[in-house]
């Protein structure tokens, strides 16, 4: 009897036990979620509604009594802090400095056989491919279609050209304007002249060059040292 006694309190403890630790268990997971429920909350509200509303006067007036603002208007002026000033912004507008590729535009080939020789677009095909003619009597080039990859666009545009120009009224425009004259005058013609002609130089003709840059290096840094000289003097 006593031996039923014992186990029947044993048993009774251990499932007090367990309960108390199921208990505590709860105790703690509901104390967690609520110091992180009570955590983000203000976060949140902060994050949605921003800061309190501010009270003040529309103006320095003394005619106008204090206001508060409601909370959609204090939001939208959180977002949008220019939309209720009185003063509007200055906007300068200017045209693109691009150039764009237009029906006039003089363009000169990269590659292939009319590599270096410039063209007119006379009509624009899609947004890869123009029409292109090249009246220039130095360099002509029959009208056809071209790949804008293999173009590059010059500063020059022929203006009031009309779309798909015979070859005559693009002749007549390409003297007109003088397209060729200006090409040769501009210094990206100047630069490719000069790199095609050092391309074109054999090897005692680079030496030469080599030594004209190196007599004229040393001339510059003896002028330098000069003129730090008379500084230090």
């Amino acid at each position: 009897m006593e031996t039923a006694q014992s186990l029947a309190t044993v048993v009774e403890s251990r499932e007090n036990s367990v309960e108390f630790a199921v208990l505590v268990r709860r105790q703690r997971k509901s104390r967690s979620q609520k110091t992180l429920r009570t955590a983000l909350v203000p976060r949140r509200l902060s994050l949605v509604h921003g800061p309190p509303a501010p009270q003040g006067t529309r103006n320095s007036s003394p005619d106008h009594q204090p206001f508060t603002y409601s909370r959609q208007e204090h939001q939208h002026r959180i977002l949008f802090p220019t939309a209720h000033t009185d003063e509007m912004g200055d906007a300068e507008i200017t045209t693109s400095a691009w150039r764009l590729v237009e029906v006039g535009r003089v363009v000169l080939f990269n590659e292939g056989p009319f590599e270096g020789r410039l063209a007119a677009i006379v009509e624009i095909i899609d947004h890869k491919r123009v029409l292109i003619d090249g009246p220039s009597e130095k360099a002509p080039i029959p009208r056809q279609e071209v790949a804008l990859a293999k173009l590059s666009l010059t500063p020059i545009v022929i203006p009031k050209l009309p779309r798909a120009s015979g070859v005559g009224h693009v002749a007549k425009k390409w003297e007109e304007h003088k397209v060729q004259q200006k090409f040769d005058e501009s210094a990206w013609a100047k630069k490719r002249a000069a790199m095609q002609k050092r391309r074109g130089l054999n090897d005692f003709e680079r030496f030469k060059v080599m030594k004209m840059r190196k007599q004229a290096r040393f001339e510059v840094q003896k002028t330098f040292a000069k003129i730090r000289a008379s500084a230090k003097a």
